[in-house]
């Protein structure tokens, strides 16, 4: 006959295990908000993508050949960098610096990519007058020659206009206030010791009838000085 010790050691020792009961939260959580710029950073980048195919000359009214001779690259090749970098958080005066800091943009130029860029992803509107007229000309003149026919009183001989040079780099560019309130920017290149190039870009202009008539004015000019120094 059993004892009651040995009864109570025949006991199971092991408690038998209970799921333990899980609370649930009454609380509602609040979704996660995305950072105030991130919307517009993405649809700057999204609306960018949609222009990539778009000529840059074309929104930036300026020749390719004209801003990487100043700064090294391309209309492309700057958004493509400044697609890297959060335009709409930062706004324009970091994008400027940024532009400077991080790969020397020459200080005039890194201001009219960051606003290029603004427009172009729809960050900033576009100025109402913003359109340029381009004109370019190759002579067989040296470069210095033809830099001098824009200075003192020889443009009288070919141009039908006066103006004033706001600023002056020898041999290699003017920028002109025009008398109807829009600017001029010439730019000169050496083409070998007998040959060079000017290229004009008339800027602030209201509209396309004003860029074909400017490119047919400044046509003209050059056709003049081209018999008078050749």
């Amino acid at each position: 006959m059993p004892t009651a010790r040995t009864a109570s050691s025949a006991r199971p020792t092991t408690k038998p295990t209970v799921a333990p009961v899980r609370k649930v939260s009454t609380r509602t959580q609040a979704p996660k908000l995305a950072r105030p710029g991130a919307a517009a950073s993405a649809a700057a980048r999204a609306k960018r993508q949609s222009v990539r195919n778009v000529d840059p000359t074309l929104l930036a009214a300026a020749p390719d050949a004209v801003i990487r001779r100043a700064t090294g690259r391309t209309w492309s090749q700057w958004f493509a960098l400044l697609d890297q970098f959060d335009v709409a958080d930062a706004g324009h005066s970091a994008t400027v610096r940024h532009l400077a800091d991080a790969y020397e943009c020459p200080r005039w130029w890194r201001q009219r990519i960051a606003t290029a860029y603004a427009q172009t992803c729809g960050l900033r509107e576009t100025a109402t007058r913003s359109l340029a007229a381009n004109t370019s000309r190759t002579l067989s003149v040296p470069v210095d020659a033809l830099y001098r026919a824009w200075q003192g009183r020889a443009p009288a001989k070919w141009l039908s206009a006066k103006f004033k040079i706001h600023r002056a780099n020898e041999n290699k560019s003017l920028r002109l206030d025009w008398p109807d309130s829009t600017s001029v920017e010439i730019y000169f290149w050496a083409k070998g010791d007998r040959r060079s190039q000017v290229n004009i870009m008339h800027r602030q202009l209201a509209d396309a009838t004003e860029v074909a008539a400017k490119k047919r004015f400044w046509a003209r000019a050059l056709d003049k000085l081209q018999a008078a120094l050749e």
